[in-house]
């Protein structure tokens, strides 16, 4: 899988674990350049979506990788980058 087609799916996991916990009836009702405070997430919700994005990719998401600048599509970006370092972490 390619660097592009990881992140496309890694926001596919985004949208899909942000709009869950916020209620949205269809991800893509969230917009890739939103921050995810405009999304509407406040810090409760960040730790439950962290939660669900850990579960979906098997890897852990600190909450220091991201802040509340952080727009759905730059948490994609993020999150290819932990998942190849956990791979590369199981490799050695």
């Amino acid at each position: 899988m390619s660097a592009g087609e990881r992140e496309r799916l890694l926001l596919d996991v985004v949208t899909e674990c942000t709009s869950s916990v916020l209620g949205y009836h269809d991800p893509a009702e969230l917009e890739p350049d939103l921050t995810f405070p405009e999304a509407g997430v406040d810090s409760l919700t960040a730790t439950e979506i962290r939660g669900r994005i850990a579960a979906r990719i098997g890897v852990p998401v600190p909450r220091a990788r991201f802040d509340a600048g952080t727009t759905l599509a730059e948490a994609a970006v993020i999150l290819a980058a932990l998942v190849a370092e956990a791979h590369e972490a199981s490799d050695v």
